[in-house]
């Protein structure tokens, strides 16, 4: 029987709203072409190697597969770097402007709500090394941002170098600068704040503190950096970015920076700048600058900047309006029904917050606490489920869910409720370094698997009380949770490892933590000081 469905994460568009792209489509395009831009079109399909060094979101991957040569090539992910395999095998003459609208795929996991294909129409300006190219994004930007949104877009702007200029002054080595900057591009606080208490005694540590608060109006990152002292470097960098965002305000578009959230891609070396709308969980465009990209298919440094709108989102914030968003005057919290929950609301009633509505839910699943928060109860992987998808702003959910679905929120702040931890069980006389290949039970796959590493293991994965596998002859051993071994030891099961530790966390969904960012940090603040005391 032929398959009727189409596969996850794809869309058929009928309508108003195949319609309406068509004509956000041909708006980007003409507006292009009327600035005398080159059209360009690449294939949907490229030798994989075009792509070496492009980062794909976590989680997703390249849809690849062998041609009739037996060799590795893909779908596309990504317009730009196609370009460049263009330019560096052509004669064409530069510098030159070109303009292209096309389709980018990437696979992503399932029956998340993500999407596995996205039409960007953008712009590359190859062989310009002034400033102008980037005010001439800005420009194009505005223009969109007055005929399509109302002027209600945000242009956020940063620099690729900001880091680098942080990390050398500290001195630190290719690993421990990895491992730095992955804690605060994810905003993985607890443990971002473990690594930098390593610099208590460097005059950087108070940089440190307020790094990953580096975002927001130029107001916001001043108040932040009242009497810190950064390196040279840096301090030129962010000087460059203030005078550039006091330029671009003089335009009338409103203007944040960001010097705490990683670059799109790998491959920007300079100015960098994206575009959101308040209440959208996506952006809209983004770009930047790659003096460096051409080299690595010809070894010729070019300059040059580009920049893509993603016309699916465009379309639907175009078509849909404020219907579509969010109440952007409350705070939007998805809770872990259960003990999470239980735990969670003498913490919000030490922030001076009425939680009787939340004692008294009844069957409610939306609780207003007032008239700034809203409540949203869920089970835990449902709350990732929602952020991601931008219905909530923040969540409050154990890490081993988010340990367990690799989740790409924010992770703001360890609650300290909640403790338990992972272990490796079973009865007595396993043996864990058997050499036949073991069955182990578990609800947590992919915890298990990282636990294994290298190990062959078969896994199991088990809905119900894990602890009867080895009891019945299922598995030979579980990786299960437990807070006080009570039930392990009742069912005669021996504790062989201990494994990560878990507790509740508190995390955001990247763009709200940027469209709420003074709301958020004040109830985070809060809470902090209620933990601590």
């Amino acid at each position: 029987m032929v398959q009727q469905q189409l596969p996850t994460g794809f869309r058929d568009d009928i309508g108003a709203v195949a319609e309406r792209k068509d004509d956000v489509s041909q708006y980007v395009l003409g507006l292009c072409r009327s600035r005398q831009y080159t059209k360009i079109s690449t294939p949907l399909v490229e030798y994989k190697d075009v792509f070496n060094g492009y980062a794909m979101g976590r989680g997703q991957h390249m849809y690849e597969f062998m041609d009739s040569s037996d060799e590795s090539v893909v779908i596309r992910p990504d317009l730009t770097m196609p370009i460049g395999r263009f330019l560096a095998t052509t004669n064409i003459e530069l510098p030159r402007t070109f303009y292209y609208l096309g389709d980018v795929f990437m696979k992503n996991k399932k029956h998340r709500g993500d999407v596995n294909q996205v039409t960007q129409g953008g712009i590359e300006m190859v062989g310009y090394e002034g400033i102008e190219a980037e005010q001439e994004c800005f420009a194009i930007i505005k223009e969109v941002n007055e005929t399509q949104l109302g002027n209600n877009l945000l242009l956020e702007i940063g620099d690729a170098r900001f880091s680098r200029a942080i990390t050398d002054a500290l001195g630190l080595s290719d690993e421990e600068r990895t491992e730095l900057l992955d804690a605060l591009f994810t905003k993985y606080l607890p443990r971002y704040n473990e690594l930098i208490s390593d610099f208590k005694n460097s005059a950087l540590y108070p940089f440190l503190t307020v790094w990953p608060r580096l975002f927001g109006t130029v107001r916001d990152i001043k108040d932040e950096l009242n009497q810190i002292i950064l390196p040279a470097a840096a301090q030129r960098i962010l000087d460059n970015l203030v005078d550039m965002a006091n330029q671009v305000a003089q335009t009338g578009q409103q203007v944040r920076i960001d010097v705490s959230t990683e670059p799109l891609q790998s491959y920007y070396t300079g100015l960098t700048f994206r575009g959101y709308v308040d209440g959208v969980s996506q952006y809209i465009v983004s770009g930047g600058r790659y003096d460096g990209l051409l080299s690595s298919f010809d070894g010729t440094p070019m300059p040059a900047v580009g920049m893509a709108f993603n016309i699916d989102v465009l379309t639907d914030v175009t078509l849909n309006g404020e219907s579509n968003n969010q109440d952007n005057g409350k705070l939007r919290i998805a809770l872990t029904k259960g003990r999470v929950e239980k735990d969670f609301i003498p913490l919000l009633e030490s922030c001076g917050i009425d939680c009787e509505p939340l004692r008294n839910k009844a069957r409610k699943l939306i609780i207003p606490l007032g008239d700034a928060i809203e409540v949203i109860l869920a089970k835990g992987p449902d709350v990732t489920t929602y952020l991601k998808n931008g219905v909530v702003d923040l969540g409050i959910v154990g890490s081993d869910v988010l340990d367990e679905q690799d989740d790409t929120s924010y992770e703001m702040l360890d609650l300290q409720t909640g403790k338990c931890q992972f272990i490796l069980a079973s009865l007595a006389g396993y043996d864990p370094k058997e050499g036949r290949r073991q069955r182990i039970g578990t609800k947590y796959p992919t915890i298990t698997k990282q636990y294994f590493g290298a190990q062959d293991v078969e896994i199991i994965k088990i809905e119900g009380s894990v602890e009867l596998a080895p009891l019945v002859g299922l598995a030979d051993a579980i990786v299960d949770i437990t807070e006080t071994g009570t039930t392990l030891r009742e069912n005669n099961l021996e504790i062989f490892d201990w494994l990560q530790k878990i507790s509740t966390r508190l995390v955001a969904n990247p763009l709200a933590l940027k469209q709420k960012r003074n709301t958020i940090f004040k109830l985070i603040d809060q809470l902090s000081e209620a933990i601590n005391k």
